[in-house]
């Protein structure tokens, strides 16, 4: 009764088009997240909330771009055509986070830190967060 286990998962599609510009056109896109979250009530006393999540923030999989370039030839003559570009990245950013909260009423102080491991899809990038809040309902 006290223990919560959440899942989430989304699939987005943007539809591909052409253009005149630096960017010729795109294939159509593909992206994904999901994630997990364990929550446990009443841990330490009661009104209080501990969470453990794994998730993966949405992230294109699938799609290119036509990006317009411009060569100069041997004889000094431009040529414009089109390069074919992978869009989706090297890194698949992994979050892991553990959260506590404490509720009195309607006021709230929680804390939590994080670490994400190929941080913004960039390969061995890493960083960590910790944060703390407070609100008042009224």
């Amino acid at each position: 009764r006290n223990t919560n286990l959440l899942f989430n998962a989304a699939v987005a599609y943007t539809q591909g088009g052409s253009a005149n510009g630096l960017i010729a056109g795109t294939s159509p896109l593909y992206a994904r997240s999901y994630g997990m979250m364990l929550v446990q009530q009443n841990v330490l006393g009661a009104n209080d909330r501990l969470s453990f999540g794994v998730t993966k923030p949405l992230r294109v999989f699938d799609g290119f771009l036509n990006l317009a370039t411009t060569t100069v030839d041997s004889e000094g003559y431009a040529h414009t055509g089109t390069t074919r570009v992978a869009i989706h990245p090297e890194g698949d950013e992994t979050d892991f986070t553990v959260g506590y909260a404490k509720f009195w009423g309607d006021t709230t102080l929680a804390a939590s830190f994080g670490y994400r491991q190929d941080a913004d899809n960039l390969v061995r990038r890493e960083d960590f967060v910790a944060r703390v809040s407070t609100g008042v309902r009224f």
